[in-house]
């Protein structure tokens, strides 16, 4: 688990790095927690405890490898008991994987990826978990009356605000990570990962082909790394990447997925 002692001191770097401005991801995170005063706020959260602690979790990153992970997955998880194996998707990933035919069973988003794909796998009951800073208040305005009850979840990147948390983490993939160890999961796997410079299609509702990296979005996933690099320091040995490295993650092959979704590799 990291606390926000823990966290403000990347929070401080990141701000430093981007030029974000406190003032309004605390306003952001506070008009989140005002959109959330009608929802179950306990119950998404008893429901997110139940689908990761102790579960093999899945991360669906957003990257030009996607569409062949999600094969890979697909093809492993065949005949496989499903309970102990949790699907989350990284905001657009969503999408990816409702095409593939597989409805992630949490989505972590600050609502600039394919929110019909999110609502539509929200309506079909994936918990979706909204993510507020200073660039997204339109988009939150907009979009988080329109989730279901019961089954959405505020974060912040701020000190938490009411109905808000804040589990650590930057970008929308890094943040599914710190929420699933803080909510007791036992191993995580990355697919769909590429910190190569090239952004998947299904970043961005608008792409219609993989794209090169602009600077800001190079700088996104560098930071990623490094704090998924730091979490793996923090849980030696329980966090995988599929085909790519991360410093003190451990990488496994296409050949030993299936393995490892039946519970070896760890």
């Amino acid at each position: 688990m990291v606390d926000y002692r823990s966290w403000e001191p990347w929070y401080e770097a990141i701000r430093e790095a981007f030029g974000y401005s406190l003032e309004e991801d605390e306003r952001a995170a506070r008009i989140l927690d005002d959109l959330l005063s009608d929802f179950d706020i306990q119950e998404a959260l008893k429901r997110a405890r139940e689908l990761l602690k102790g579960k093999t979790v899945l991360v669906f990153g957003a990257g030009p490898n996607l569409e062949e992970h999600l094969k890979l997955v697909k093809e492993a998880l065949g005949g496989l008991n499903r309970a102990c194996i949790t699907l989350v998707s990284a905001d657009g990933a969503t999408a990816a994987l409702l095409k593939a035919g597989l409805r992630p069973d949490i989505i972590t988003t600050d609502l600039d990826g394919d929110v019909n794909a999110i609502l539509k796998a929200n309506r079909a009951c994936s918990l979706v978990v909204v993510h507020a800073h200073g660039d997204n208040i339109r988009a939150l305005l907009e979009h988080v009356k329109s989730f279901r009850n019961g089954f959405l979840l505020g974060t912040c990147q701020t000190r938490p605000v009411g109905r808000v948390l804040n589990f650590g983490g930057f970008t929308d993939g890094d943040r599914a990570v710190f929420m699933a160890f803080h909510l007791g999961a036992h191993r995580i796997l990355l697919t769909g990962w590429y910190f190569g410079g090239l952004v998947g299609r299904f970043s961005k509702p608008w792409l219609q082909e993989h794209v090169k990296a602009g600077k800001v979005k190079s700088m996104k996933l560098d930071f990623a790394r490094k704090l998924l690099s730091w979490l793996a320091s923090l849980y030696p040995g329980r966090i995988f990447v599929l085909d790519e490295e991360v410093p003190k993650a451990t990488t496994i092959g296409p050949g030993e997925l299936a393995s490892f979704l039946r519970g070896g590799g760890s």
